[in-house]
């Protein structure tokens, strides 16, 4: 896909920017990698488990973050970036992955500390919160409410997905290289 979006400035014969042939590398180096590392959380040993307990990391902070922001509401985390995004909103968010993991690791593979779920949990929010945020900033900085058209009124099919590909490199990194061993 790169390699392609590289060559389109040869096959029209410069007839492209710059700029938005950079963008549109970025972009695809955006989903190919987060896309090759959730790929990875599934081909792990026991795979199924921490690609599952990813998702439901990044669900249930999306959720807290909604929920406590509007029930605490409280100053802003980033208006120039996204407006309606709290402070409390995001520590919420912060919470509800890392309750998320505990919950969801404790039934499903009750083989670590909670601890290891918990902290996991947080990290994979952070990340996935950070995810969102860069995502609306490209949008901010593009000057575009939304960036595609299937899902109108949801920020585009990009805003459904920017928390699982930014925060998936980390937490595949994070498995393999010793979450389950932080708290022997």
């Amino acid at each position: 896909m790169v390699g392609i979006i590289l060559a389109v400035p040869v096959f029209s014969r410069n007839r492209v920017q710059v700029q938005s042939m950079a963008l549109q590398t970025i972009g695809a180096l955006y989903i190919a990698v987060g896309g090759y590392a959730m790929g990875q959380l599934r081909a792990m040993p026991a795979g199924w488990f921490w690609l599952w307990l990813f998702l439901v990391a990044v669900w249930m902070t999306d959720t807290a973050a909604y929920f406590v922001g509007r029930f605490v509401q409280g100053p802003k985390l980033l208006p120039e970036i996204s407006p309606k995004k709290t402070i409390s909103g995001s520590l919420g968010g912060v919470v509800g992955g890392a309750i998320g993991a505990v919950v969801f690791g404790s039934i499903a593979h009750p083989t670590y500390d909670i601890w290891v779920y918990a902290v996991l949990g947080a990290v994979i929010s952070v990340f996935g919160q950070l995810g969102d945020l860069i995502e609306s900033a490209y949008k901010r900085a593009a000057g575009v409410k939304d960036s595609g058209k299937l899902l109108p009124g949801h920020g585009g099919m990009l805003d459904r997905v920017d928390s699982l590909l930014f925060a998936s490199p980390f937490a595949f990194w994070i498995i393999v290289h010793g979450a389950h061993t932080w708290f022997q």
